[in-house]
């Protein structure tokens, strides 16, 4: 049996990574500068809400952060990964998070990331590449520069 992740500490390595890469999020995003600076306002968000449930199920986590990033954020974005994660919580009920299961939570995030324009798929890679790390897919700063 595969031990349980923690979904505070996935995302709180999520959030730190995007914030080392932010000005260089803003650099590629042409159109407004800011796309770094939503990527770690809304992965907070998601660390700080998973972070209050962390004794409710993986599936209500999910749930609860995909409720609070649609309150706190108002930026397109923060509304395609509310509904990933909102997507996530439907596909964890009743199960835990482990190394088995954890590309669900994977794909859920990274299908938002295909319908958005390239400057999100920088952070979709750098999202990625860290969760595919927790599921042992090697380090995560390898993935990040052979993308």
């Amino acid at each position: 049996m595969a031990d349980n992740l923690d979904l505070s500490q996935i995302f709180k390595s999520v959030s730190s990574a995007l914030a080392s890469q932010q000005s260089d999020l803003n650099e590629a995003d042409s159109y407004n500068h800011d796309h770094g600076d939503h990527m770690v306002q809304i992965f907070n968000l998601v660390q700080q809400a998973v972070s209050k449930k962390s004794d409710s199920s993986v599936a209500d986590q999910l749930a609860y952060a995909s409720k609070m990033l649609t309150k706190e954020s108002d930026s397109g974005s923060a509304k395609l990964y509310a509904e990933g994660l909102a997507n996530a919580a439907k596909s964890f009920t009743g199960t835990d998070l482990n190394a088995n299961n954890v590309a669900t939570l994977v794909k859920s995030l990274m299908s938002v990331e295909s319908n958005q324009e390239t400057i999100q798929t920088n952070s979709g890679n750098a999202i990625g590449s860290l969760l595919s790390s927790l599921m042992g897919g090697g380090d995560a700063h390898a993935a990040e520069d052979s993308g």
